[in-house]
């Protein structure tokens, strides 16, 4: 009863939806490698800004819902048809239209995450001149289900 209930809690929201769906192909589409860890700072964030209330009501059993991490595995198979994928090739080093790229996926996340205060070390950049990577590079995310090929930025970097 818990899953169901929960499942299909953003049924009533198909705005929210698709703003999720858009942010997370966008960073897929210049070869952003995205975990489970990545994916659900992006969800939540997009959440608590657009329809903060969903936190608040109360089921039978006495929860609240919670964006989990199964929660958010089963989000990305059900609405986009995604799996967790090891990487098969490196992507492009930038895309032609990088800057513009860039600058949407910014105004797409910089006012939830100013609005909604939130922190997720993922996210986390680091500007005094050590020398940290911003952007772990992984082996494995979330593509399409059945995929040939899988791109992920950094993958051919030691």
């Amino acid at each position: 009863m818990y899953q169901n209930t929960r499942k299909h809690i953003l049924s009533s929201y198909p705005n929210v939806v698709k703003l999720i769906m858009n942010d997370l192909q966008s960073l897929r589409q210049v070869g952003v490698a995205l975990d489970t860890l990545r994916c659900h700072g992006i969800i939540l964030a997009r959440l608590q800004c657009s329809i903060p209330e969903i936190f608040e009501p109360v089921a039978k059993d006495g929860s609240c819902f919670r964006c989990t991490e199964n929660w958010v595995k089963e989000f990305l198979y059900e609405h986009l048809s995604w799996s967790f994928r090891r990487a098969t090739r490196a992507t492009q080093k930038t895309p032609p239209n990088v800057d513009q790229i860039l600058l949407n996926q910014f105004l797409h996340l910089s006012l939830p995450i100013h609005n909604c205060a939130i922190f997720d070390a993922v996210f986390t950049v680091n500007i005094d001149q050590t020398n940290i990577v911003y952007q772990p590079s992984n082996t494995s995310t979330f593509e399409t289900t059945g995929s040939k090929q899988v791109s992920v930025i950094g993958q051919e970097e030691k």
